[in-house]
């Protein structure tokens, strides 16, 4: 089978493509509502992740990527015939999976940018209440879905054919330009709502809620398994993108040092954003006249598009339009970073089909967005921002943590014995070495770490079954867990499939 060309992108636009696929909704979606959950406790366990585990993870893929030139595909399938293939797909397929509720929330964006443009904006919850429409936040079944929500579903369709004309021009084209672009304005976009929010009355409050300290949080396994699933989500390891990635980047590049600029950069984001979160909704339990903890509850998969509405809507109670204005800047925000990491989660399926199964791109495109865009279609009910956590429960903090253990044990001593060359190649071009204490760390100490937490997400999967069977299992396990796995064993023998069928056609 013949072998296609890649091309090199240049090492800006390798960095802005890589951090474009890492900082997206994880950063700026799920970081806040993580902390909105778990407050001041939540940095300690997320910190450890970060700098044990899944920086280090990031430092692999990286340099498997850069030295090897493939993708995941090529490079596990080469190293490990059959069980390297399913270990590669497996990655591709789940973060397929994870894209589908994804694009929905970038559709979410969509609509909220058009509602800044009207009075609309003012209106008291009015994308929660009168688009979402959500009169079940705890559905049981199907028909507790409620009804197809229209508006959602247009906007998510919209979101895919952005996402497909963007991918048409491949990872030196489509993604380099469309995140060179992108990145560069969501920084900007970030620091100035950083610097507003941080003026208004009651922020001071908020950002105090955000640094409370609970000790016994330490103690509940939900906390850690969040903050490693996280931790994962937010830097895209273990689902086939950075390796894409680090293949089109200048050859022999310093990849230890990008990763650490990637994970800071990444980190960033995140915590300037819970800073906005938490600074509005201060703001807005100070104009309501209510304490921070009664003004949204639990929170939840929908709690930035329920915060940041209301704020503009008390911005224009006193410059009237300016919070339109604001709204606009922030949900092109959010739109740029959801779509730059969605570009990302959707090609680690493209590339595999392009480059080892070798189809044509557009069909490979064509095939991996339709399948995913039908499958979104799940979550655009009234009712269904509800099994956002429950299939994201199974894909960020189950299969994600299960692929980072597998590499883990797979370069090392007990697998494919990858880790010398691997060392051997970082030393030679970075000025961050690979000492001992970093193969002890890398080998030993986040192995076991991520296999305990693997076990705590398992154990909150089950209670979370217990409470609602229907999201957490019925929805969770398909969608989340068996639907990733039967892909992957599909194109594990896809070789295998197209001799059946060259054979059937033969015969007939």
């Amino acid at each position: 089978m013949e072998t296609k060309s890649r091309k090199t992108i240049n090492k800006f636009g390798f960095l802005v493509s890589v951090i474009g696929a890492t900082v997206g909704l994880g950063g700026i979606w799920g970081f806040p509502t993580q902390v909105y959950l778990h407050r001041g406790a939540f940095f300690i366990p997320f910190i450890i992740s970060m700098i044990i585990c899944a920086i280090p993870v990031l430092f692999i893929e990286m340099t498997i990527g850069n030295k090897s030139r493939k993708n995941h595909i090529e490079f596990f399938t080469e190293q490990a015939g059959k069980k390297g293939a399913f270990f590669a797909w497996l990655q591709s397929s789940t973060v397929l999976i994870l894209s589908t509720y994804y694009s929905v929330l970038i559709g979410w964006c969509l609509i909220n940018i058009i509602i800044s443009f009207t009075s609309g904006l003012n209106q008291n919850n009015f994308f929660y209440d009168q688009i979402l429409n959500v009169t079940n936040e705890n559905p049981t079944s199907f028909l507790a879905l409620g009804n197809l929500n229209w508006k959602v579903l247009l906007s998510t369709l919209v979101v895919w054919i952005i996402l497909i004309v963007i991918l048409l021009g491949g990872v030196d084209k489509g993604i380099d330009k469309a995140n060179k672009v992108f990145i560069p304005s969501l920084f900007v976009m970030i620091l100035f709502l950083v610097i507003y929010t941080s003026t208004l009355a009651g922020a001071g409050t908020g950002l105090n809620r955000m640094m409370q300290f609970d000790a016994k949080e330490m103690l509940k396994p939900g906390l850690w398994k969040d903050a490693f699933g996280q931790a994962f989500f937010m830097l895209s390891t273990c689902t086939g993108t950075i390796y894409i990635y680090s293949a089109h980047a200048p050859k022999n590049q310093d990849s230890t040092n990008h990763a650490f600029v990637v994970g800071l950069g990444t980190s960033l984001v995140g915590i300037l954003t819970a800073m906005i979160v938490f600074s509005a909704i201060g703001n807005i339990a100070h104009a309501q006249g209510k304490d921070f903890d009664e003004v949204f509850g639990s929170g939840g998969p929908a709690l930035i598009f329920q915060v940041f509405p209301q704020l503009f809507a008390i911005i224009n109670q006193t410059a009237p339009g300016f919070g339109n204005v604001v709204a606009v800047v922030f949900f092109l925000t959010l739109f740029f970073a959801g779509m730059s990491s969605l570009i990302g989660q959707v090609e680690s399926m493209v590339n595999g089909l392009e480059y080892d199964v070798n189809i044509p791109r557009i069909a490979a495109l064509l095939l991996s967005a339709g399948f995913a865009m039908i499958l979104s279609i799940l979550f655009t009910f009234n009712n269904s921002p509800a099994l956002i956590n429950g299939v994201g429960n199974w894909i960020a903090q189950i299969w994600l943590l299960i692929i980072g253990l597998g590499l883990l044990a797979g370069i090392g001593p007990l697998g494919w014995k990858l880790y010398p060359s691997l060392k051997e190649y970082n030393n030679k071009y970075s000025w961050i070495k690979w000492k001992k204490v970093f193969g002890c760390f890398i080998l030993i100490v986040a192995p076991i770490l991520i296999f305990v937490n693997i076990i705590a997400a398992f154990y909150d999967v089950g209670v979370g079954i217990s409470n609602n069977a229907f999201i957490h299992g019925l929805i969770g396990l398909i969608v989340g867990f068996l639907i990733p796995l039967i892909v992957a064993v599909i194109l594990m023998f896809h070789k295998e499939i197209r001799l059946l069928f060259n054979k059937k056609k033969k015969v007939g």
